[in-house]
């Protein structure tokens, strides 16, 4: 049972994410062809007003797709590309904003843990310790989804920053590749040091 809530629970931090992202796209009048969470066979297929909501079995990755790549949809305008920012973005912001919430929550009641074993409410000790769990990962899929590398939402936006900011098309892939490269030599110093199980 305790091994079903916890992959409910990451299932729902990728939920969060995806449709932080989700309802920005349709904010700026992008069409989304489909919002899937998790990957592998199909276990819940949902037809919404704008795309296809699947849940997939294995809960580790998620994405939304629009009908047209974002950055097709931009052909150069600043305006655009800051949209596709806002968009990239907004699935971190979502993660920051519920990790910081459940945070808040959790730490008031870890504040009162006595009075919730004095009335041997146990079961509600649990639930916060499933709240704190939601807290760490929602924070953690956020952090990870900055550092950019390559099909992050981080490398995403990044790469829309860069071509606002440089006119010359081979100046924003070198600095996209160089600091894409970075991010991975980051990982590795995270796994290296044992950062990553202290983010999880």
């Amino acid at each position: 049972m305790d091994f079903l809530i916890k992959i409910c629970i990451i299932m729902f931090v990728l939920l969060t994410h995806e449709f932080g992202h989700y309802f920005e796209m349709i904010k700026y009048g992008i069409k989304v062809k489909e919002i899937s969470i998790g990957v592998g066979p199909i276990i819940l297929k949902r037809r919404m007003k704008n795309g296809i909501f699947y849940i997939r079995l294995i809960p580790v990755l998620a994405y939304v797709m629009p009908q047209k790549h974002l950055d097709a949809q931009t052909k150069g305008s600043k305006i655009r590309l800051k949209n596709n920012i806002k968009i990239y973005l907004a699935g971190v912001k979502v993660n920051f904003i519920l990790g910081i919430i459940v945070y808040l929550i959790c730490y008031f009641a870890y504040l009162h843990l006595d009075i919730l074993y004095m009335y041997h409410l146990y079961t509600l000790i649990d639930f916060f310790e499933y709240l704190n769990l939601f807290c760490s990962l929602s924070i953690s899929c956020g952090i990870l989804n900055l550092i950019p590398l390559f099909v992050t939402d981080g490398a995403k936006s990044l790469n829309s920053m860069l071509k606002i900011v440089l006119k010359s098309g081979f100046l924003v892939s070198l600095i996209f590749y160089i600091l894409n490269i970075a991010g991975i030599i980051t990982i590795i110093v995270m796994f290296k040091c044992n950062m990553i199980s202290f983010i999880l």
